[in-house]
């Protein structure tokens, strides 16, 4: 009765190269939508449903991290492995795209003409939900399906891209909410290159708390320099102003590479223990 517990369960559909990560992201997607309709529906009218509807997408994102996890128990032992900083060759271009991301963002609020001021408690539950939500569905759920059912030739390169492009596309939804097509498009590109950043930390640490951290505080600090407005829906941007944005991101992009470029047996020995059936 036991062996039969502990017994991994199939998941055919989720088992399908490409097809199992892009399902996993549309699943999760739909989670988070269908939750925050839900609330706005049984709120409506109330005063704070916007922040309310906030606070349950990061439930509802914490959520889905634990149906992950029990879904594929006994297998997989979760998404917040234990890692440390003390490895140069992760220290190194970890702090570097950090440095980078952080002189980004002095340079817009340097060169913009809106005041930084201190977010509010609103937008700093978005950016919270930016960080959870986000990575739950864009890092936890295509990586670790990646890692565990791709070929061992190119899987730490598919788990990249699955990481990358889906969540750069899912940008390009704000073209139906009135954004700016080029402007979308920038966004877009954008999202996927932070994409590969993010995915290669979360394939180097296994602790998808380490990018909801830095998404958090990159978004934060998109809400400081943008005087407390919300930047989901972008003003329509110049060509200047997509080289701007984007050079900091691909060089960003190239740190990520820089993590897992040479490091395919350490990261392999580490999605061993995540995806164990021991």
């Amino acid at each position: 009765m036991s062996k039969e517990k502990n017994t991994p369960r199939k998941h055919p559909l989720l088992s399908i190269y490409i097809l199992g990560p892009v399902l996993s992201i549309v699943f999760a997607f739909l989670f988070s939508e269908i939750l925050m309709a839900f609330i706005g529906s049984v709120f409506e009218g109330l005063t704070g449903l916007g922040f309310m509807t906030t606070l349950f997408a990061i439930i509802g994102g914490l959520l889905a991290l634990l149906i992950h996890k029990k879904w594929f128990a006994p297998e997989y032992k979760g998404s917040f492995a234990k890692f440390s900083f003390s490895d140069k060759s992760f220290l190194i271009p970890f702090a570097a795209g950090a440095v980078i991301d952080l002189i980004s963002i002095i340079y817009c609020a340097v060169t913009s003409d809106v005041q930084a001021v201190i977010p509010s408690v609103a937008l700093t539950f978005e950016a919270i939900m930016a960080g959870v939500c986000e990575e739950t569905i864009a890092r936890v759920f295509p990586v670790s399906l990646a890692m565990r059912n791709t070929n061992d030739k190119i899987r730490i390169v598919t788990a990249v891209l699955v990481s990358a492009i889906p969540f750069g596309l899912l940008h390009l939804i704000n073209i139906f909410s009135g954004q700016d097509v080029f402007t979308s498009v920038v966004q877009a590109i954008y999202a996927a290159a932070l994409g590969v950043f993010f995915g290669a930390v979360y394939l180097r640490t296994g602790n998808v708390l380490v990018t909801m951290i830095f998404h958090f505080l990159h978004d934060y600090a998109a809400f400081v320099i943008n005087g407390n407005e919300d930047t989901s829906i972008m003003a329509a941007m110049t060509g200047r102003d997509a080289v701007e944005a984007l050079v900091p991101v691909l060089l960003l992009m190239v740190c990520g590479i820089m993590l897992i470029r040479g490091h395919k047996d350490e990261i392999e020995e580490k999605w061993k223990g995540i995806w164990s059936q021991e």
